[in-house]
């Protein structure tokens, strides 16, 4: 069984030394930065559909848009996101 890796994509908001840091310490990790995928300065509505798009999970500091940008994005096709949601707390 090929078990495809987790991609991840950073948005504007995530220092790329910290990617650049992630990408030393863990070569295999497939994380671009939002100015890697051409993102920069881009709605967050759109990048949340690139980061579908493309497979990847969304990292990002925002906790005052971008949970708003994901329920709508998620109310617009609901049945595909069932089961597939996980909230990772940081304290």
């Amino acid at each position: 069984m090929n078990a495809e890796r987790v991609r991840y994509l950073a948005d504007e908001n995530i220092d790329e030394n910290i990617v650049n840091g992630v990408r030393r310490r863990q070569p295999n990790i497939n994380f671009v930065t939002a100015n890697d995928a051409g993102l920069h300065s881009v709605p967050d509505p759109l990048v949340l559909a690139y980061a579908a798009q493309e497979g990847r999970i969304l990292v990002s500091f925002d906790k005052h848009t971008i949970p708003g940008h994901f329920a709508a994005f998620l109310a617009s096709e609901p049945e595909e996101w069932i089961d597939q949601l996980e909230y990772l707390p940081w304290s």
